[in-house]
């Protein structure tokens, strides 16, 4: 989708310097609509991106913990009664 984006941006640009002034009016809005629409999508992979970031590191996070937790079970050591929310919840939640 986004060659597609750019390449019809190109190929208006191109147009623009033969076409008449009224339809030049219409295609530099539509141009103006598919450079906002780049960006929205350049938007949304970042967000993407640190979401699966910030996943990966609860995942780590939470399996650090079932670990320590286990080893101080093992050693006769007490855990705190109440455990963060966030630990109690299933993978297949996130």
């Amino acid at each position: 989708l986004d060659l597609f984006v750019v390449t019809v941006s190109l190929v208006l640009e191109v147009v623009f310097a033969v076409v008449h002034e009224d339809i030049l009016n219409d295609l530099v809005g539509i141009l103006v609509l598919f450079r906002v629409w780049r960006f929205v999508r350049i938007g949304h992979g970042l967000v993407a991106s640190t979401f699966e970031l910030q996943e990966e590191k609860i995942h780590e996070l939470k399996h650090y913990v079932q670990e320590v937790e286990e080893m101080v079970e093992k050693y006769g050591g007490e855990l705190p009664k109440e455990r963060p929310s966030i630990l109690n919840e299933t993978e297949s939640e996130h």
